[in-house]
């Protein structure tokens, strides 16, 4: 899956110090995002047993005064044992 964001960040927050507020300014933010992800769970909310992985992929710069790239996995495998207790990693 392909997104494509703009977000205006605005920092009025009263729980940042007034100082890093001045000093951050707003920003704009324009990237694309990809996302893969394989579901191999038998169940997507109480999993007993199969695994997950996802991999997104973020590109910032496009426009706006942000720019970065980012990359980020996630990953779960869960196995029951003894038929009563289920473990997730």
């Amino acid at each position: 899956m392909f997104f494509f964001w703009i977000d205006w960040m605005l920092l009025f927050n009263v729980f940042i110090y007034i100082f890093n507020r001045e000093q951050s300014g707003h920003s704009l933010k324009s990237s694309i995002r990809y996302t893969n992800s394989i579901d191999r769970r038998d169940n997507k909310i109480l999993p007993n047993q199969g695994g997950f992985l996802k991999n997104t992929v973020e590109f910032a710069g496009l426009g706006g005064d942000v720019r970065f790239f980012k990359a980020d996995s996630d990953y779960q495998y869960t196995r029951t044992f003894f038929d009563y207790f289920v473990n997730s990693f």
